[in-house]
């Protein structure tokens, strides 16, 4: 049972439903308010812009710092926040952090890590992170998935996996499967925000190298 009166951290790894499970919860959204690629501004609330490059002027731990300013801010105004950290971008720093607040730890996962590759080397190559519109054989995009790219993203999904476990050694998060969500397995003050679209991007994006890719994931048996 989650408990609504806390905060709330959620880990998680790139393409598991994170954005989508965290808009479910009355906590104030932060987003990924900890992600120093990830740019912020604050005018009647905190809004978010991805960035390809570091957002910061400063040491990435100063930068950090400020960011832990800005969640105390939030707490403070709203009660309760809520923050996504991909669980590739867990550090030190940010542990160390955490040690100074009350809040409720869960860890998102998704069961099917080849569907998950699958979404992320899409996402990474269209750049499309989040699908607003209902996508059909007319709007469908094509791409080419080059084998740096296929690399980056299982380092980055293997790189989730192993601070994961030291995740749960150290929070003992409460464990919630993308894959049970959208079976209705719902938690305990969560509801599903129905703005998002859910659809598989594999099944409707034409990936001109398809059985090259399928080559190189054979050869992940991590990832089965």
């Amino acid at each position: 049972m989650i408990d609504s009166s806390k905060s709330v951290i959620i880990f998680s790894h790139p393409r598991s439903g994170s954005t989508w499970f965290q808009d479910g919860f009355p906590q104030y959204n932060l987003s990924e308010l900890f992600n120093i690629y990830l740019k912020y501004t604050i005018n009647n609330g905190i809004h978010f812009s991805y960035s390809p490059a570091y957002c910061g002027n400063t040491d990435k731990n100063i930068e950090l710092h400020t960011r832990f300013e800005v969640y105390n801010q939030f707490l403070e105004k709203y009660g309760t926040v809520s923050v996504k950290i991909h669980s590739n971008q867990y550090n030190d720093t940010i542990g160390s952090f955490l040690k100074t607040i009350d809040t409720y730890y869960i860890l998102l996962e998704r069961r099917d890590k080849i569907k998950t590759l699958w979404s992320l080397l899409i996402a990474w190559c269209t750049l499309e992170l989040h699908i607003t519109t209902v996508i059909t054989s007319e709007n469908q995009k094509s791409v080419t998935i080059s084998k740096d790219v296929f690399d980056d993203c299982v380092n980055i999904l293997k790189q989730c996996d192993n601070n994961s476990r030291i995740i749960i050694s150290k929070y003992n998060p409460t464990i919630i499967y993308y894959e049970d969500l959208l079976n209705g397995q719902y938690p305990n003050g969560w509801t599903p925000n129905s703005s998002y679209l859910i659809q598989n991007a594999k099944e409707y994006t034409n990936i001109i190298n398809v059985d090259e890719v399928n080559y190189w994931i054979s050869n992940f048996t991590e990832l089965h």
